[in-house]
């Protein structure tokens, strides 16, 4: 459904090192907008940013960056099956640091999000419900896999099991807000709930993959 790679930036984009991204190429064949409106919010490439490769840098001064995921109108397929797989390394911040999602007020409204507290605890959110899992060491480098199936929706990190929840009969993840990576606070450049570090892939599929 949709595939960003870090690895195809500079060779596809002509971007150069420490240089803004503007948007990011859904190499699926689907042709996503991923892109930022304001300079406020654009991320920098780093060519060793994740390991010695590519990697989108986000949060780097501090201040939060993200990237328009999906708008309202192609967000529909949340609603049904579906699988998240992100690379990145989250660094941490004075706040909690929402990596993506949609949900911008109470954690107990509709809508989703993954993020880590500044002391490395995963929480994820889907509808009114949420969950915290383990606590890792900042920075913490991560494959997260999120998943929905029917209407439990669970988190996977480095191949561990995290927490699983139940979004509620009425409940809904997609909201009037737009899905943003980097943070979840409907691309609000003033936000102090951010993603701190690099993110080199991102995935979606309209399927619930097997663990």
């Amino acid at each position: 459904l949709l595939w960003l790679d870090a690895n195809q930036i500079s060779e596809d984009q002509g971007l150069a090192e420490g240089g803004q991204v503007t948007s990011w190429d859904d190499r699926s064949g689907n042709n996503y907008n991923v892109s930022a409106d304001q300079e406020a919010l654009y991320p920098v490439y780093d060519s060793q940013g994740l390991n010695g490769l590519p990697a989108v840098m986000f949060g780097m001064d501090n201040n939060a960056d993200g990237l328009r995921l999906f708008s309202t109108t192609d967000d529909d397929f949340m609603e049904e099956d579906w699988t998240m797989v992100m690379v990145g390394e989250e660094r941490g911040i004075a706040d909690w640091a929402d990596v993506i999602g949609n949900k911008t007020e109470s954690k107990y409204d509709d809508g989703w999000f993954m993020r880590f507290s500044n002391q490395g605890k995963s929480e994820i959110s889907a509808g009114g419900e949420y969950y915290g899992g383990s606590h890792y060491a900042l920075p913490f480098q991560f494959i997260a896999v999120m998943r929905k199936r029917g209407d439990v929706v669970s988190l996977h990190l480095n191949g561990r099991f995290e927490r699983s929840l139940t979004v509620k009969e009425g409940e809904r993840i997609t909201t009037e807000n737009e899905i943003f990576l980097g943070l979840a606070d409907k691309g609000n450049a003033n936000s102090n709930r951010f993603h701190h570090g690099p993110i080199s892939e991102v995935m979606f599929f309209n399927t619930a993959l097997s663990a």
